[in-house]
């Protein structure tokens, strides 16, 4: 589900400010214009790789997957894999910013929270 929503910077921030419209994300907690300007280039080459190795390194994780019908993001998502943890504050500040986001899985848009009548 990380190469859809998390494929281009364009793809993020729609994702991204769909998810603040709903509620999901605080608008505070980012900058909207590079919603992970903290993590890539400095962090990571790329915004699947970070994807990939806070997902790999999450505790209770055991599996992640990497499915793709294109061999170089075959190669990319298995390079990704073995490159070293993020940083913890970087690990902290992510699970931070999506700590609220329940409705999507990055393959289709956040759908309306349940009204609460």
């Amino acid at each position: 589900a990380v190469r859809k929503a998390l494929s281009s910077a364009d793809h993020l921030r729609e994702f991204v400010d769909a998810l603040i419209a709903t509620g999901e994300i605080d608008a505070a907690d980012l900058n909207r214009d590079e919603p992970l300007d903290f993590v890539v280039d400095a962090l990571a080459p790329s915004i699947p790789d970070a994807a990939y190795r806070f997902c790999r390194d999450e505790p209770g994780v055991h599996v992640v997957l990497s499915g793709t019908g294109n061999a170089d993001h075959l190669t990319s998502n298995l390079q990704s894999f073995h490159r070293p943890a993020l940083p913890a504050e970087a690990t902290q500040r992510l699970r931070h910013m999506f700590r609220n986001v329940a409705s999507t899985t990055g393959q289709r848009a956040p759908r309306s929270p349940p009204s609460r009548a």
